[in-house]
């Protein structure tokens, strides 16, 4: 058994870095937006948003970086976070 939990926690760890690589391609997509398409900026922003909801440090880091090239934008509270992120995957997905 004490090779079964070593395996699963190595998983978990591969799981939670590729969870953080794939926020932090999120976030590039976000920090140069221009040349994507609009809907992948939007499924991006739903990503970092919801994941910042979640309480992914990485996805906070993100999105200060994002809300940093807004003048005077301010992280929103985790719940109006995760509205936000459903509305651009609505967005995203030509539902809004």
């Amino acid at each position: 058994m004490g090779n079964l939990a070593t395996r699963s926690e190595a998983t978990g760890t591969g799981r939670a870095e590729a969870v953080r690589a794939s926020i932090r391609r999120h976030g590039e997509i976000l920090r140069h937006p221009e040349g994507y398409p609009e809907r992948l900026v939007l499924r991006s922003l739903a990503y970092v948003y919801a994941a910042y909801a979640l309480g992914s440090r990485t996805a906070t880091a993100e999105l200060d970086a994002h809300l940093g090239r807004h003048r005077g934008s301010r992280r929103p509270s985790p719940d109006v976070a995760m509205g936000m992120a459903r509305g651009f995957q609505r967005m995203a997905d030509g539902t809004a």
